[in-house]
């Protein structure tokens, strides 16, 4: 897959500049904090610490998105699915979140991601707009553009009629720039609307395989050809291309009564489009440093043919180098029995789809062979192709573009954009930390004591799923919960809190509660509070028996290892749902109920209390919490009896802090998180002592 950037309509260019001084502070500001960390700060103890007093510990960050959609005369496009993954989804990136642009053409979201990632991949499946995006992380910002006012074309010079290529029988239709963009464009660009890619959507949405989807698009019945009755003018009109190669595209006339048998029968090939590639795209793919430059709506005026001629195409698949359309992989031609599978019915690449509203005939083509897989969406390159007078065409066979989506649950999301397609209440799913990681939690017990700072007297990890529906408000929330650790003798329960009134929970189910620890509503919401809380156990030894020696489970040396036991909750909003901005962001508001006390919790650092919590622990032996001030659960020197780690967390062994462990800590700490943001992770040699770590 290419790695693109944004087409810029004009009325944001203003948007994009600005954003682009923000990324490029933040660059150097990250720059000089990252290179000069303190060297002496790996040696000191947790006490030891000098760690600033707004400091939250958080290694997660809630980020705005704001990801645009328009066609190419800058007008909104609505119900595009967005999808934000963690990286490049050809190169293991997972799904994170997203949801659809509502009327405006807009996505907007505040989500949270890891500190440590300063770039976004955030994708879509609508076709007649690039397909990815890789976007930086501006301070607490992403600001994407896909798709926007198309430029008129510029620097335009007559053809200067027909260049022999390097390639026999082959040759160019004129001169063309660097980017293999035609300097013969048409001076107007044709309109690419909203109405017409949905139409398009609706025709060849992605990933959708043809044969399975369609295929009524490859009857022998449908003509591959554009066969002329009549006298008449012909363009083709570049719409999009989601192809992961260079392809070029060329075209070629025959006697429509005696089409080639051989490719040596055509007498000669036009290139049309050296270069069938979007403005902004990047590859590595044919080894050279370039992209593309075409924009949706460029025109190409191919000429005057005259009755009884077909117009037959040929793909060069990954034919531009750069430079030429040279050494491609194989060519593919509009006459099936000319292409490389040695199987009839795998030998069709292209299909026309007639557009009886606009009076054209849309293209669309596979450019890899059908018989070494592909997804055969036939998407890989789209365009339109046009004749005046229309009747001069020969539709007889041609299927008929469609104009709607299956749509089998009618919540107004397309089948193959829906997560749900079956069930009209929900649509998309957002994952947290992502669709296949988990994040984790991790407390000291003894507050408002100070412990040994393991940080494992309980360890959770957890993945949050909230659910949408068509209307981006969220219906439910699945957790799944795993309780990896516990270090301590205390019986603790683990709960969170979210940011909106019970009112608005239908139901929780999934939760153990066995000790009368706290009272429930009918809800299944904890009774007598004013936020939502969810208390999924009250006893941590319910959860992962203790084997017996030392204390806990799975914190000591040479202790039997208990399989670390996994919960599901589901949450179950109010008809109709919730807005994000009501439900917050996982893993909300967590929190350990100390041994059976409910007037005891420990929180992340900053992290306010529940309403049973009457206070009167705060600011006793090691607390320094001032409620007043919105401080909580931090010593005097600024340290915190909980950590929330964006990563699934390898604690250390019982007895051992956390920095003796991980050697990146203390200047994580010390800087207030700007240096050594994956402090936790593996990446790099001398970030963990692994004797320290728990292994089993």
């Amino acid at each position: 897959m290419k790695v693109i950037k944004p087409m810029i309509g004009h009325s944001l260019k203003l948007l994009v500049i600005s954003a682009a001084i923000l990324m490029l502070g933040s660059m150097i500001s990250c720059r000089k904090t990252s290179e000069n960390p303190d060297p002496s700060a790996e040696n000191k103890k947790m006490d030891q610490l000098i760690v600033d007093r707004n400091f939250d510990w958080a290694t997660t960050i809630d980020v705005s998105f704001n990801i645009i959609t328009r066609d190419n005369m800058d007008n909104p496009l609505v119900n595009v699915r967005i999808k934000i993954y963690s990286a490049n989804p050809d190169s293991g990136g997972v799904y994170m979140f997203g949801g659809v642009t509502d009327a405006s053409g807009i996505w907007a979201s505040t989500q949270p991601v890891p500190t440590y990632m300063k770039y976004i991949y955030v994708t879509n499946d609508y076709v007649g707009l690039i397909r990815e995006q890789r976007i930086p992380v501006q301070g607490n910002k992403v600001i994407g553009l896909f798709g926007g006012l198309a430029p008129v074309p510029v620097n335009l010079k007559s053809s200067g009629g027909l260049m022999k290529s390097t390639l026999t029988g082959v040759f160019y239709m004129g001169t063309y720039n660097s980017l293999g963009v035609p300097n013969y464009l048409q001076p107007v660009n044709d309109p690419v609307d909203a109405t017409l890619l949905n139409d398009l959507n609706a025709s060849l949405p992605e990933r959708q395989p043809v044969p399975t989807y369609h295929p009524d698009y490859l009857a022998n019945t449908a003509p591959n050809n554009l066969a002329l009755n009549e006298v008449c003018d012909v363009w083709v009109t570049y719409i999009t291309e989601g192809a992961g190669w260079y392809n070029s595209l060329g075209f070629f006339t025959f006697n429509t009564n005696s089409p080639p048998s051989t490719p040596g029968d055509i007498d000669s090939i036009k290139i049309v489009f050296p270069n069938l590639s979007n403005f902004g795209s990047n590859s590595s793919v044919n080894g050279f440093a370039g992209g593309g430059g075409l924009y949706p709506g460029n025109k190409v005026y191919l000429g005057r043919f005259p009755a009884g001629k077909s117009i037959g195409w040929v793909i060069f698949a990954n034919g531009w180098n750069g430079s030429i359309v040279a050494n491609e992989k194989y060519r593919l031609y509009t006459i099936p029995s000319l292409n490389p599978e040695p199987n009839p019915a795998l030998q069709k690449h292209t299909i026309l789809l007639r557009d009886a509203t606009r009076h054209s005939i849309l293209f669309g083509f596979e450019d890899w062979r059908r018989d070494q897989g592909g997804d055969q969406d036939f998407n890989d390159g789209i365009l339109y192709l046009k004749a005046n007078p229309v009747s001069a065409v020969n539709t007889d066979g041609m299927p008929v573009m469609p104009t709607t989506q299956p749509d089998g649950d009618s919540d107004g999301v397309p089948d193959v954009f829906d997560d749900y397609p079956a069930d009209p209440t929900t649509a998309y799913d957002n994952w947290y930390p992502d669709k296949t990681g988990y994040s984790s939690l991790a407390f000291e017990d003894l507050w408002p004591g100070k412990g040994d700072y393991d940080f494992n007297d309980l360890v959770v990890s957890y993945r949050f799923n909230q659910i949408t529906n068509a209307q981006n408000k969220v219906v439910q929330v699945k957790a799944t919960l795993i309780t990896e650790a516990m270090g301590a003798s205390l019986h603790n329960a683990f709960a969170f809190q979210m940011p909106l009134s019970p009112d608005f929970i239908e139901s929780v189910t999934g939760y153990d509660l066995r000790h009368n620890v706290v009272t429930l509503a009918a809800n299944g919401t904890e009774a007598g509070q004013s936020k939502a809380v969810i208390v999924a156990y009250d006893d941590a030894y319910d959860r992962l028996p203790p084997p017996g020696i030392g204390v806990g489970s799975n914190t000591e040396a040479g202790a039997p290892y208990v399989t670390p036991d996994t919960m599901r909750l589901t949450i179950r909003l109010i008809a109709g749902g919730v807005s994000l901005s009501q439900t917050g962001t996982p893993p909300y508001n967590p929190f350990i109920i100390l041994n059976g006390n409910r007037n005891k919790e420990v929180h992340l650092a900053d992290k306010p209390p529940t309403d049973l919590v009457d206070g009167s622990d705060f600011g006793t032996y090691d607390d320094d919490s001032q409620p007043a001030s919105s401080r909580y659960y931090k010593t005097k020197n600024n340290l915190p009896w909980a950590i929330h780690i964006s990563r699934k967390y390898s604690y250390v062994y019982e007895r051992q802090a956390i920095n003796t462990g991980y050697l990146k800590f203390n200047a994580w700490a010390e800087s207030s998180g700007a240096v050594y943001p994956d402090w936790y992770s593996n990446t790099a040699s001398g970030y963990r002592d692994q004797s320290k770590i728990y292994s089993h």
